[in-house]
């Protein structure tokens, strides 16, 4: 699995009980995707869903475990 870094660039305002970012383990751009979106806080899944709302970048592509590495929250 790769290392993906995925970011949300713009929380609308919001500064509390969001994630503003990932660093995932995953086989695929989209399945990087799909696990943030398990892991969302308010502001809801489609942010990690959609390419337009959320960038999604290889970090590091040698193997490793899938799963969560890093959640970066606001909580409120």
């Amino acid at each position: 699995m790769k290392l993906f870094l995925l970011k949300n660039p713009d929380p609308d305002g919001r500064i509390y009980d969001i994630a503003d970012g990932f660093v995932i383990a995953a086989e695929s751009h989209h399945q990087a995707r799909k696990i943030a979106a398990q892991h969302c806080g308010d502001e809801g899944p489609g942010t990690w869903l959609d390419p337009k709302m959320s960038t999604c970048v290889v970090i590091n592509p040698n193997r490793c475990s899938e799963g969560v590495i890093l959640r970066d929250f606001h909580a409120g």
